[in-house]
């Protein structure tokens, strides 16, 4: 197993949450790391909080951004893909833009990370780089309401086991969190997250809801071992094996 130090990491997705644990991690272990993120305030505030990183407004399901972020970075070693929003609904109910807005972020994108990571990665680094892509617990089961989104996040990690052939040398894997403590989830808590984090904890195996950072470990245990390619490594505490704990509101 390698490191990042001397490392070139883009992290897009990166101004907040686990993205952004990810790039202060890499950075920490002496990585030059580049984060981009679509609101230029969150991308100044995580730039105030974390020196030593550089940062590019952009939407990740844009082809033209996701290509400038890769052209101002210049050349790259490992790219993780953070960002993908939740859906929940019923099929018959969701708006086709909000489904169409979740195949974009989690099916597109990475396909414009993966043309721009072919022409940008160092050609002496292509064994021992990466491309990390963002699947979750719902890839590995599906609840009521939340039918589009396990159906995605399989197609997600279909596409990692393709990239994985087609990109290599270059390798390709998954991260598939369960729940995390990151702003976007706390939104979906209600009034009173705290609360709502207690009662969640209460029903999973280990007692408690993931850590952003312990997601970060997992994205670079991804980037450092040179012989894992085409693999989703879970990172959930073993709750997607228990019934759902959070309620959809």
């Amino acid at each position: 197993m390698g490191d990042v130090a001397g490392r070139r990491v883009l992290v897009l997705g990166g101004s907040s949450g686990i993205g952004l644990a990810t790039a202060r991690l890499a950075r920490d272990q002496g990585a030059h790391v580049a984060i981009t993120g679509r609101h230029q305030g969150r991308l100044d505030a995580a730039r105030a909080r974390t020196t030593g990183l550089e940062a590019f407004l952009g939407d990740m399901t844009s082809e033209a951004d996701v290509a400038d972020a890769f052209r101002r970075f210049g050349a790259v070693d490992h790219v993780f893909l953070a960002g993908g929003g939740a859906l929940f609904g019923n099929v018959v109910d969701l708006p086709d833009e909000k489904i169409d807005g979740l195949i974009r972020e989690r099916i597109w994108a990475p396909v414009y990370v993966a043309r721009c990571a072919a022409q940008h990665v160092r050609a002496g680094h292509m064994k021992s780089g990466s491309i990390t892509l963002m699947s979750g617990a719902l890839a590995s089961r599906v609840m009521a309401g939340a039918a589009i989104k396990h159906a995605i996040l399989c197609a997600t990690e279909g596409l990692v086991r393709g990239l994985a052939l087609e990109m290599a040398p270059l390798r390709v894997n998954a991260v598939a969190p369960g729940y995390t403590r990151t702003p976007a989830f706390e939104s979906l808590l209600g009034d009173d997250p705290e609360a709502e984090i207690v009662r969640m904890s209460a029903n999973l195996p280990l007692k408690r809801i993931g850590r952003a950072e312990e997601v970060a470990q997992a994205v670079l245990a991804l980037m450092t071992n040179d012989f894992i390619n085409g693999e989703v490594l879970h990172t959930d505490g073993a709750g997607r094996f228990v019934a759902p704990a959070l309620r959809l509101r």
